[in-house]
């Protein structure tokens, strides 16, 4: 007598688990802290997949996967400390079910011999950076992008050869890599604005005809742009500033020029060779559909309306629109970076040569009453003179991150003026603008 064994075979497959997702990882050939996960099977109808990772043998990470492109998908691990054993797993969702891959583990490798040894010399054993990461650049020798942890230690790095200084960098919108501008102070960069993918390699340029110190790309992929403008004023060829904006097109539309709005006679810089605005950091604020200026020159912070290309209010400098307490205009001793807060405004005061101590200001904003009043500042101890660049990032929580450039700083200061945490870069290590970031995959 013949038993059927057709419904038994059946049950067994049914209840057999599922193939393991198959998966191949590598570390990038330029940047040994990115991790690349292919996956290998055919995710066709897959409904989601994510990686889940982490460092030393947690999976304390995870970041979702984009499945709408068809094709052989990769995933990029980004945020990864060097030298360390990175364990890592694939899980597929389809028809409700999970499916995963065999755990998988590859070692990050070491920073290269370029970059400047950092130091932490301030820790608090707090988490620092709100949980994120700071982007910045090493300015010089060579010029690179760079992204720190809250350790202070190096995750992510590009070079950013023949171009002569680097102070901005920025998150590209598509979220795939980052832009970096050249300071291109007298043309001395033959680079324009430079693209670096995260797994870094080659780099693609776009030309921005002479842009320097700062860029802002906008939603709709359009850059906002500093460019030099120059004149004669009075016998004697002085430098300012414009602010353009750039298609994707390339073609550029010029939106404001400071020599339109203010008086060179009435703002003199002190710089020399005709140098007058110096115009070093620009700000987008999508409130007002507004444009911000900061001219380190004049001493002022000029608010342009994006629509009328008018200067609609000026911050600072002799001719200011804002007054302090004592009935001052010309209250800002030199600044670079800025940041806008609900009613203020918190930047980096380089401070007059003849100070020559350097410190981060917040200020409170009436602009009914057009009054300013300094209701917090952060001076280090000892003190430090950062006679170029410099910039701040107030965080969700309150601290502020402080940079001070070309002294090789970064320092994280609570609300209460408490130093939560100093790094320092060895000779050489001169820090560009700071932003603190998210990074895909959280962590």
């Amino acid at each position: 007598m013949l038993v059927p064994v057709i419904p038994a075979l059946l049950a067994v497959l049914a209840c057999s688990p599922a193939a393991p997702v198959e998966v191949r990882q590598m570390l990038s050939d330029n940047i040994s802290t990115v991790v690349l996960v292919d996956i290998l099977d055919d995710l066709t109808g897959a409904e989601s997949a994510r990686v889940e990772y982490g460092m030393d043998g947690s999976f304390d990470r995870s970041l979702d996967l984009d499945l709408s492109s068809g094709g052989l998908v990769r995933a990029t691990l980004l945020g990864l400390k060097p030298d360390t054993d990175i364990s890592l797993r694939v899980v597929v969702v389809e028809n409700g079910k999970e499916r995963f891959s065999e755990d998988q583990l590859i070692t990050t490798g070491s920073i290269p011999s370029w970059l400047p040894a950092l130091s932490v010399e301030v820790d608090d054993g707090q988490p620092h950076l709100d949980g994120g990461y700071l982007l910045t650049s090493i300015v010089t020798a060579p010029a690179a992008a760079v992204i720190l942890d809250g350790d202070g230690e190096y995750v992510w790095w590009a070079e950013m050869e023949r171009a002569h200084q680097v102070a901005r960098v920025r998150l590209s919108n598509d979220g795939l890599g980052v832009y970096a501008l050249p300071i291109n102070i007298d043309g001395k960069s033959d680079r324009g604005l430079i693209f670096t993918p995260w797994a870094g390699g080659e780099q693609t340029d776009t030309d921005v005809q002479g842009a320097h110190h700062d860029f802002v790309e906008l939603a709709d992929g359009t850059l906002g742009l500093l460019q030099e403008d120059s004149r004669d004023v009075g016998g004697t060829r002085l430098i300012g500033d414009t602010i353009v904006e750039q298609g994707l097109d390339g073609v550029q539309t010029p939106i404001w020029n400071a020599f339109d709005d203010i008086d060179p006679a009435l703002t003199p810089s002190g710089l020399e060779g005709g140098d007058w605005s110096h115009a070093n950091v620009l700000v987008y604020d999508g409130t007002q559909d507004d444009w911000l200026i900061g001219m380190f020159g004049i001493r002022g912070i000029a608010r342009v309306d994006r629509a009328t290309g008018r200067m609609v209010s000026l911050l600072g400098s002799p001719v200011g629109d804002f007054t302090d307490p004592s009935g001052q205009t010309d209250f800002l001793d030199r600044q670079h970076v800025f940041q806008l807060l609900d009613g203020g405004i918190v930047y980096f005061e380089n401070s007059m040569p003849e100070v020559a101590s350097s410190r981060a200001v917040e200020l409170s904003l009436d602009e009914e009453q057009m009054t300013a009043k300094e209701v917090w500042s952060y001076t280090p101890d000892p003190e430090l003179y950062t006679f170029s660049l410099g910039g701040v990032d107030r965080l969700d929580s309150g601290d502020t991150v402080v940079t001070f450039s070309v002294n090789g700083r970064i320092d994280e200061v609570a609300p209460d003026g408490t130093l939560r945490w100093r790094i320092s870069a060895s000779l050489g290590g001169t820090f560009g603008f700071p932003e603190v970031i998210s990074l895909p995959g959280g962590g």
